[in-house]
């Protein structure tokens, strides 16, 4: 396992911050034929003094991240600009497989789930945080070519942003200790969930949490 924690604080700066970021990496042998990996990634950054965070040092989520999705288009939206948030988090579920392919063909093959969220608005408060986890599976293919390692990734995006129009089911719960409320959406045809959808206002850690039912 490999945890980590790193705090950004410049030291001279026209407009201060403070930038915290964990990272954990758990990886696990089931047999020689399956390898699991859990990632979580958690980053915050605020503004001192009353100060708003600059654009260019807001949070994003990188493609390797969220893999499925376009690096730093995830979050809140300000004229349909992408803006970063003021806290991201990430979760990243693996399966490799490296005898999956002949080894003459030098690929590994793996299976992963990701789920990630950007969110925080802190310069202007009619911007919508977009706080609404992002989730994709798929398949990668890590081949080690004459030129060089390359990795294909084939991905789709499995989460359902917002309400779900034709609602059968929906459940709303509230923790008492810190406020966090997740939204749960169903929709069911004969007996079986045909769409689902969950919105997820909550603190970082909450965020990561819930990343693993997205």
């Amino acid at each position: 396992s490999i945890i980590g924690f790193s705090q950004n604080f410049p030291i001279l700066a026209d407009k201060p911050f403070i930038g915290n970021t964990f990272f954990s990496s758990t990886y696990y042998s089931f047999n020689e034929n399956v390898t699991g990996a859990a990632k979580l990634y958690i980053s915050a950054i605020n503004g001192l003094n009353d100060e708003n965070v600059r654009i260019s040092k807001r949070k994003t989520l990188s493609s390797s991240r969220l893999r499925g999705f376009e690096k730093g288009k995830v979050g809140p939206v300000d004229s349909d600009d992408h803006v970063g948030g003021n806290y991201a988090t990430a979760l990243n579920l693996e399966a490799n497989l490296p005898n999956f392919l002949p080894e003459s063909t030098n690929t590994d093959i793996s299976f992963f789930l990701d789920a990630g969220n950007v969110w925080g608005v802190d310069y202007d408060d009619s911007i919508d945080d977009s706080n609404q986890i992002r989730s994709s599976t798929g398949l990668a293919a890590s081949w080690l070519s004459p030129l060089g390692p390359m990795t294909f990734i084939f991905a789709s995006n499995i989460s359902k942003v917002g309400r779900i129009q034709n609602v059968e089911f929906s459940s709303e719960a509230v923790s008492r200790l810190c406020g966090s409320k997740v939204t749960v959406d169903l929709e069911i045809d004969n007996n079986k969930i045909t769409d689902f959808s969950h919105i997820v206002k909550a603190c970082a850690l909450g965020q990561a949490s819930s990343s693993v039912m997205a």
